[in-house]
């Protein structure tokens, strides 16, 4: 219910994990979401990016490419 006080303790979190970017990626996507929710648009685009990066070195350290991924959502489209 308290948006602020999750946004300040999402806010340390991530600065803790850097050796996790799953654990990172969620909390920006959440942090992300608390912004658009205190209607802080660039607050939740900035969050946003910050989750797309650490989501980017997820699929990095498994291997995946996102090209590879959009080029297999294109395939599904035209199917």
């Amino acid at each position: 219910e308290n948006l602020e006080d999750a946004r300040k303790v999402l806010a340390n979190i991530a600065k803790f994990h850097p050796s996790q970017p799953q654990l990172n990626s969620a909390c920006w996507y959440l942090m992300g979401d608390i912004h658009d929710r205190l209607e802080n648009q660039k607050g939740a685009f900035d969050a946003y990016l910050k989750a797309n990066e650490w989501a980017g070195r997820v699929a990095a350290e498994r291997g995946l490419e996102p090209q590879d991924f959009i080029k297999r959502l294109a395939g599904l489209q035209s199917a």
